[in-house]
């Protein structure tokens, strides 16, 4: 009920099998995939529904790590642009194949926009719908071994696990859709639902600049099981003054 699909997608193993992709290196030709149309009249609600998907951003997938927004289309099999959301996808049996890195599946959009600790304030809002979704889902992340702050988990269509560094985990009940706000200064971060604040916390970044994550991303103790998706609305970096800034909880359709 959230979308239509135009056109069929290949199986990961006949990609592999006829070498449609390149392995251990970035790859410049991607792989294209079937038109996913969103419906707008039951994603596009809310707060954040008016706001145009975020420009300065790239996207990481199984085979490039770091793929300009006018090189988007290239990559469709895993992500694609519908009105104001984005559509993110991973198929059964996908794995990482531009390096060495075990299994590791993802399809995620980060911020060009970064930020170190005396920045201040940065703010990523949007609105979630866990159409299918598997896997980390958000992060706050600085690069190398400093890695995430702050993780946001979903494998079902009814909640999310918020995930502290080397801290508490927290469940949180979320229905498909949610509107979604994380705060953070490069050491603290807030991250709210439905304009209730669920989490608080810090992470040293060692001085490295951090970013905002999202997407779906499975690690490198599995592979995808099934054929996934999930859809942002609004994405925005540091949206305009005037976005109303808390969305009111229950407010999810």
């Amino acid at each position: 009920m959230y979308y239509t699909q135009e056109g069929t997608d290949p199986t990961w193993a006949y990609i592999l099998e006829n070498e449609m992709i390149p392995l251990l290196r970035n790859s410049t030709e991607g792989v294209t995939g079937s038109r996913i149309r969103v419906n707008r009249e039951l994603v596009e609600q809310g707060p954040y529904a008016h706001l145009p998907i975020e420009r300065n951003i790239r996207i990481h997938t199984l085979g490039n790590s770091f793929i300009r927004r006018e090189h988007f289309d290239r990559w469709s099999r895993w992500y694609q642009e519908d009105g104001n959301t984005q559509v993110f996808r991973l198929f059964e049996g996908e794995t990482n194949v531009r390096n060495r890195r075990a299994n590791a599946a993802r399809i995620e959009a980060f911020s060009a926009h970064t930020w170190t600790h005396g920045d201040g304030w940065q703010e990523w809002v949007g609105t979630v719908t866990l159409v299918r979704p598997t896997g980390s889902i958000f992060q706050v992340k600085a690069p190398g071994p400093v890695d995430w702050g702050v993780m946001i988990s979903s494998g079902g269509t009814d909640g999310v696990n918020i995930q502290r560094r080397r801290g508490e985990r927290t469940r949180v009940a979320t229905g498909r859709q949610f509107h979604l706000r994380v705060r953070d200064n490069g050491h603290d971060y807030e991250v709210y639902i439905n304009g209730r604040l669920e989490a608080t916390g810090a992470w040293d970044r060692q001085g490295l600049r951090s970013s905002f994550r999202w997407g779906m991303y499975v690690g490198g103790r599995r592979v995808p099981e099934d054929d996934h998706m999930i859809l942002f609305t609004g994405a925005t970096v540091n949206p305009p003054a005037e976005t109303e800034a808390e969305s009111p909880a229950g407010s999810t359709p």
